[in-house]
């Protein structure tokens, strides 16, 4: 085999790793897009569900109920942070480019407060100051001392409905 032959070898042989290498990175690619088990571009796949948390009872307190959604939303157990919500926030937060279920890595330093006058029926906010770990490129604002702060309406229509989290917003 001559010279001119043996460096078309090396580079068919280059050639070939490369394209090799494209493809792998482009079913990688597709596969992570098209997750089924989550709508922001296949988080599920780098985050599965870690633990499912328990329910607070019928009767929890608003702060109580964000409490346990919190939980839910860094341990991925989605079916308990849709039973905390109503079904209009829940599919926002699920939809949202930035989701807490793809995002939200851990969660520390919980301080939540509701509104004094907490009423039988109604909306009432609740606020959440807490240090929050996300994964890189989640952009949520925080004070010098690493804390993010948050609020949450809770909403129940009678005495007889649980609390569930209808909206938030970001600051206090």
């Amino acid at each position: 085999m001559s010279q001119n032959q043996r460096k078309g070898v090396r580079r068919m042989s280059r050639l070939w790793w490369i394209g090799v290498s494209v493809g792998a990175l482009l079913l990688s690619v597709v596969v992570y897009e098209n997750c089924p088990d989550c709508q922001v571009a296949g988080c599920h796949v780098i985050n599965p569900v870690r633990r499912h948390i328990p329910l607070p009872r019928e009767s929890a307190s608003p702060t109580e109920v964000v409490e346990a959604y919190l939980r839910a939303v860094v341990s991925r157990d989605k079916e308990a942070a849709k039973k905390l919500s109503s079904s209009n926030f829940f599919n926002s937060q699920e939809s949202l480019y930035e989701s807490p279920f793809c995002d939200w890595v851990d969660i520390s330093e919980v301080q939540i407060k509701a509104d004094s006058n907490v009423d039988e029926v109604g909306i009432i906010y609740v606020t959440v100051k807490a240090k929050l770990k996300a994964r890189v490129g989640f952009s949520l604002a925080t004070d010098d001392e690493g804390f993010s702060y948050w609020s949450y309406s809770v909403g129940k229509r009678s005495a007889a409905d649980p609390w569930r989290i209808l909206d938030y917003g970001m600051g206090v």
